[in-house]
């Protein structure tokens, strides 16, 4: 669970036990390394990866950051300024104020990236492209579904959910009916 206030990552058990996870430090920042040294800025939305890694919205940050099976966090995209720098690798791109994150089943995460009003992908390989923003007018929560790959973005402009298509190996989004 992103703990936005408090700048945390905090992990429930299925006991329902809240306790820190991956970071225990309350103090905003933007700093990779281990859980006693990470630092967050408004962490929005958290998601994880085939591997078991969580992928969380450093928000405040505008990045893209990883923490690994260790606690061991790293930035995987975004400078921590903001911009909207596409197709390059990802820690030479920009967001600016990322908001949902979801993983696919090919590992490529989609980051719905509000203030640039697009749907961003980061590859396997570490590329961080624009796969939408025809249509668009606030995307915040993104969700891929499970089996079909297709994505749901929650457009707060319109108040509505949007779905798209998408391909395998390489995310492409034609739209579907919403």
């Amino acid at each position: 669970v992103a703990e936005a206030g408090a700048n945390r990552i905090r992990f429930v058990n299925p006991n329902g036990d809240a306790t820190v996870l991956r970071t225990g430090q309350s103090t905003s920042g933007f700093l990779d390394g281990p859980a006693s040294v990470a630092r967050f800025d408004t962490p929005q939305t958290v998601t994880a990866d085939s591997a078991g890694n969580l992928f969380v919205i450093d928000s405040g940050n505008h990045a893209v950051r990883k923490v690994d099976t260790s606690d061991v966090t790293s930035t995987v995209a975004g400078t921590g300024g903001t911009g909207s720098a596409d197709n390059v690798v990802g820690t030479l791109a920009t967001f600016n104020t990322p908001y949902g994150i979801a993983i696919d089943s090919n590992d490529y995460v989609f980051v719905s990236d509000i203030n640039n009003v697009a749907i961003r992908t980061l590859s396997p390989a570490g590329v961080v492209s624009t796969v939408l923003s025809a249509g668009l007018t606030s995307p915040w929560g993104i969700a891929v579904h499970p089996t079909s790959g297709d994505l749901y973005v929650v457009d707060l402009g319109e108040e509505v959910v949007k779905a798209y298509q998408t391909t395998p190996s390489a995310p492409v989004l034609p739209p579907t009916a919403p």
